[in-house]
């Protein structure tokens, strides 16, 4: 068997839907387990519904995913003079036919009718070099002659034997009036020419397939494998859909709440395939070498969501769970550099390696569900740029301030730290007891990290150091005060 090579060909037509992000995954799983190509290829040949915006959308959302084309990227419409060659092959053949029927005409090309209506287009058997003579004044297509007589066939990885006949198939356009190629002929000259062996794509593009079909063996082109990957639906069974469900549908809209770029890959992966057992967190590892369309399922996966809900609370339990899972286990690094991007973007300047970062990262990890429950509360810590709420500008807290800093002097000279720095606050805590604890907890943790809760302050100042909460008090105190001295 040839080396493996898959294509994910979306159209930039829109953001990339969570149905194309599964589709390129199982693309991209199969490249990657069987050791062969992964390309993307954009099929911009509809020059009216094209937008290239949309373009440099889909390819960061598949970077996002951490998929990259193998090779470079591929442009349909780049391949046009190829696609109109194949299709001039075809009319020297007999294979096609030019068709002159004027706009708004028709001659039975809806797939309902019957055979023989389908096959009655006066052009249909015109000579060859009387319609070529024609076509120099005339407006017309180029439409495929569909035999009569006969089926196509194929074997589908998920959904096994597949058959139609000729009857049921219409002498489909291969060429327009404006002398664009159209969808089902590009897709098969570029698929045979690329050297594409497999064909993963939705359950939606069954009925194309047999059109391919029937043009690869009328072009002479031996044809690739092919899988079709089961239905997305919506709560209520309804099909998932940029026009219906809008943002929701999206890979970015989850991206921008913060969502584990690897446990939408893992939940992704889930729709529609299981990898046995009760297993649902999957290391990218583990998808690559479970993976097997034996285990694709026929009947369409639902995608859970909350239309009514606001921010997180929106969208699936299962996939927040998961982001809690795969951000505990990301790397120290990457996790770092997630913060770092976000301190950059405040004007602030930190070491890949920053300590501070380090420490209170795993202070915030255990509960955080998207990339903001650890990111904004560090980034707020780190650069110190949030505000008081105004309840808590009093006169009595700038007084707390003064104490809390006045004890920290007094810690630091009478208590071992031994490498805890969170030990000093224990100490203040035990000393100052004319003062509410829980009181005590939530002004320290508001001076330190602009949020009522968190992390206990010891284990905060453990992180930090003793002097980043002297800081803040001078800080506190300065802001309700006005005392700059």
């Amino acid at each position: 068997m040839d080396k493996v090579k898959v294509r994910f060909a979306p159209s930039p037509t829109g953001y990339l839907h969570l149905g194309g992000a599964r589709t390129a995954l199982f693309n991209w799983l199969f490249a990657r387990q069987m050791k062969g190509k992964f390309v993307l290829r954009i099929e911009d040949t509809d020059k009216e519904r094209h937008q290239e915006d949309k373009i440099k959308q889909i390819i960061s959302s598949l970077e996002w995913l951490g998929m990259k084309s193998d090779e470079e990227i591929i442009f349909q419409s780049d391949n046009v003079e190829r696609h109109k060659a194949a299709t001039f092959s075809l009319l020297k053949q007999g294979k096609a036919y030019y068709d002159f029927t004027p706009a708004g005409e028709t001659h039975g090309y809806d797939e309902a009718v019957t055979t023989k209506i389908k096959r009655m287009n006066p052009y249909r058997d015109l000579p060859i070099k009387t319609a070529e003579v024609r076509s120099l004044n005339e407006p017309y297509c180029i439409r495929l002659k569909v035999p009569v007589e006969g089926q196509t066939e194929f074997d589908d990885m998920v959904f096994g034997h597949q058959v139609r006949n000729y009857d049921d198939i219409e002498d489909l356009v291969l060429i327009r009036t404006n002398g664009s190629p159209l969808y089902n002929l590009a897709v098969v000259e570029d698929d045979f020419t690329m050297g594409i062996t497999h064909v993963i794509r939705g359950q939606d593009h069954l009925t194309n397939t047999h059109k391919q079909v029937l043009l690869y063996e009328m072009l002479g082109y031996d044809k690739p494998v092919f899988a079709h990957l089961p239905l997305i639906f919506a709560p209520g069974k309804v099909k998932l859909s940029k026009r219906v469900h809008g943002a929701i549908s999206a890979v970015d809209y989850y991206r921008d709440l913060g969502i584990s770029p690897r446990a939408m890959l893992n939940y992704l992966a889930l729709l529609g395939w299981s990898p046995g057992g009760n297993a649902q967190y999957l290391s990218l590892e583990d998808l690559v070498d479970k993976f097997s369309f034996a285990r694709v399922n026929k009947a369409p996966a639902t995608i859970m969501f909350n239309e009514q809900a606001e921010n997180i609370k929106k969208i699936d339990p299962k996939l927040l769970h998961l982001s809690s899972e795969h951000w505990r286990k990301t790397s120290i690094y990457k996790l770092t550099n997630y913060v770092n991007l976000a301190l950059f973007s405040n004007g602030s300047k930190s070491s890949i390696y920053d300590p501070y970062t380090v420490n209170l990262l795993p202070l915030y990890l255990p509960r955080a569900k998207v990339m903001g429950d650890f990111v904004d509360p560090i980034v707020r810590i780190q650069s110190r740029n949030f505000s008081y709420p105004e309840e808590l500008c009093t006169v009595d807290n700038s007084i707390l301030s003064e104490l809390i800093r006045q004890n920290i002097n007094v810690a630091k000279a009478t208590v071992s730290s031994n490498n805890n720095e969170g030990e000093y606050f224990t100490w203040i805590e035990d000393n100052t007891n004319h003062i509410d604890r829980a009181e005590l907890h939530k002004f320290v943790r508001l001076i330190l990290t602009g949020a009522e809760n968190g992390p206990a302050p010891a284990a905060l100042i453990a992180a930090i150091g003793i002097d980043s909460l002297t800081d803040a008090c001078i800080k506190f105190y300065r802001e309700v005060t006005g005392d700059r001295d």
